[in-house]
C-alpha cells in the first residue's frame, strides 16, 4: 500500500472508531487526525470536509458490515424460503452483532430516515437500501415463481425492517403484530 493510501486508510479507520462512539456532532476532526498522528491539515487534503470523510467511513464500514451480515445466511437453491427469512432476521438480532456493528447500524437507520436532513450520506443509503431490497425481492420472486413470492419477499423485507428498527431504537415504526401474522401464514404456506 503506498504511503497516501496507508494514510487515508489510518484516517479513516480512526474516524470510525469515533463515529460509532459518539454523536456526529460530538465528533472532532482535530482528535481525529491527532488519533492517527497527523495533523488537520493533512486530514483535509484526504477529505475537504468533516460531512465528506463521515459519508465515505460510514458507507464503506456500512457496505463492509450488510456483505458480512449477507455471507451469514446460506440462500442456496433449493434451500426454503421460510429458512432464508429466519436466518435474515436473526443474523440482524443484538446478541449476533458485536457493539460498533450495532452503532453502526443505528446510523444507518438514522442517516437513512435523514435525521441530520438531506445529506450525501442519506442519498447514498437510500439508493443502497432500495437497490438491495430490489434484489432481494425479484430474487426471491425468481426463485419461487409468481405474485406470491413477490408478496413473501415484500412482506419478509418489511418485516426484517421492522425488527432492525424496534431492535435498535425500541420504537415500532408500524403494525407489528399485523405484519408478523401476514408473515406467518405467508409461510405457513410454504412448509
Amino acid at each position: 500500500m503506498k504511503g497516501s493510501d496507508a494514510t487515508r486508510q489510518i484516517i479513516m479507520a480512526k474516524a470510525l472508531q469515533a463515529f460509532v462512539r459518539g454523536r456526529y456532532n460530538e465528533v472532532n476532526v482535530r482528535d481525529i487526525a491527532a488519533g492517527a498522528g497527523i495533523s488537520p491539515s493533512v486530514l483535509y487534503y484526504y477529505f475537504p470536509s468533516k460531512e465528506a470523510l463521515y459519508t465515505a467511513v460510514i458507507y464503506e464500514a456500512l457496505v463492509d458490515l450488510f456483505a458480512k451480515l449477507r455471507s451469514r445466511v446460506t440462500l442456496a437453491p433449493g434451500r426454503p424460503v421460510a429458512d432464508m427469512i429466519t436466518d435474515l432476521i436473526a443474523v440482524r438480532a443484538p446478541g449476533n452483532l458485536s457493539n460498533d456493528e450495532l452503532a453502526l447500524y443505528r446510523i444507518a437507520i438514522l442517516e437513512w430516515l435523514g435525521s441530520r436532513g438531506e445529506t450525501a450520506l442519506t442519498r447514498k443509503l437510500r439508493e443502497m437500501i432500495t437497490e438491495r431490497r430490489t434484489i432481494f425481492v425479484t430474487g426471491v420472486s425468481r426463485r419461487d415463481g409468481g405474485p406470491r413470492a413477490m408478496r413473501i419477499a415484500e412482506t419478509a423485507y418489511k418485516y426484517m425492517e421492522y425488527e432492525t428498527i424496534n431492535m435498535l431504537f425500541g420504537v415500532a415504526p408500524f403494525d407489528r403484530i399485523r405484519i408478523r401474522e401476514e408473515l406467518e401464514v405467508i409461510l405457513a404456506g410454504l412448509v
